[in-house]
């Protein structure tokens, strides 16, 4: 296997780039991965417990039915395409 050779190209374009850092800027917001700014993260960091709690069962409460609906609704229409499908595509074809 043969040595493995650094292109002096690249390396002077690396040098370069790394002259025109001058810090690296790290981002403490560990929601950011989920689109939440600092100022956001800290408004949630700093909402009191109980109100928090308060309002995620609210949500819940209004939430949860709905999907749970549409859930039923969806698994439903499943089952009667798998049902009923090839028997609606043999009525409905006109061959």
């Amino acid at each position: 296997m043969a040595p493995q050779t650094t292109d002096r190209a690249s390396t002077h374009s690396m040098e370069k780039d790394l002259e025109k850092v001058d810090y690296i800027e790290v981002n403490h917001n560990k929601y950011a991965n989920i689109g939440l700014t600092a100022e956001e993260t800290d408004f949630y960091e700093n909402y009191p417990e109980e109100s928090r709690k308060k309002m995620i069962r609210k949500i819940d409460f209004r939430l949860v039915p709905v999907l749970a609906l549409l859930y039923l609704m969806v698994s439903a229409n499943w089952i009667t395409w798998y049902l009923f499908g090839d028997l609606a595509d043999r009525c409905f074809s006109h061959e």
